[in-house]
């Protein structure tokens, strides 16, 4: 499919976000469990992109656009540049990293979330407590993300995986299914 050129377009109401990445290997692409365009070079250098929803070892099963479809890993391999944009959800309200001393409903929201994953009832706290930082480094080192006590992009996804909400490879893959239908591609 031709490359979009607005992909990545502010988050909408739903807090739908889009990030850009790199990485060498698949190895990076799999970890982050999320939906991915790929970017990737047609035979004759013009751009192009396909939706990645799920890998295997010999298969890549991307959505074209039109279908989902299963291709062999080699063909996505072959034109891969490297990057790519994945897509995930963010709690109401975010807008970037929360730390100690933030405020607001986003940061009731992920007290809300720590409980939850925690089995207890959520707390009355809008303020990023020191107490709150030192949950996140528990749940960070958890996770084995590097372990800052910040509240970003891969805490809020790990967090999201835990729960097992969110958007993740595996939703989107049975969302595009249900709507699109499989078929062979062309």
């Amino acid at each position: 499919a031709p490359l979009p050129s607005l992909i990545c377009d502010p988050p909408g109401e739903a807090g739908l976000r889009c990030e850009s990445a790199d990485s060498d290997t698949w190895d990076g692409v799999m970890e982050l469990n999320r939906p991915v365009v790929l970017n990737l070079q047609r035979p004759n250098r013009f751009a192009a992109a396909t939706v990645l929803l799920a890998i295997s070892e010999e298969v890549a099963t991307v959505f074209t656009g039109a279908v989902v479809c299963d291709v062999p890993l080699t063909a996505v391999a072959d034109r891969w540049t490297g990057r790519f944009r994945y897509f995930w959800e963010s709690p109401p309200g975010w807008s970037g990293p929360l730390r100690t001393g933030d405020r607001g409903e986003v940061v009731a929201h992920v007290v809300g979330e720590f409980a939850r994953l925690d089995g207890l009832p959520a707390p009355p706290l809008t303020t990023f407590t020191e107490a709150l930082e030192a949950r996140v480094k528990v749940f960070q080192a958890g996770v084995g993300l590097r372990v800052d006590g910040v509240i970003g992009a891969r805490t809020l996804q790990a967090l999201n995986d835990k729960l097992g909400s969110g958007l993740t490879s595996s939703s989107a893959l049975r969302g595009a299914i249900e709507r699109f239908g499989v078929a062979s591609c062309r």
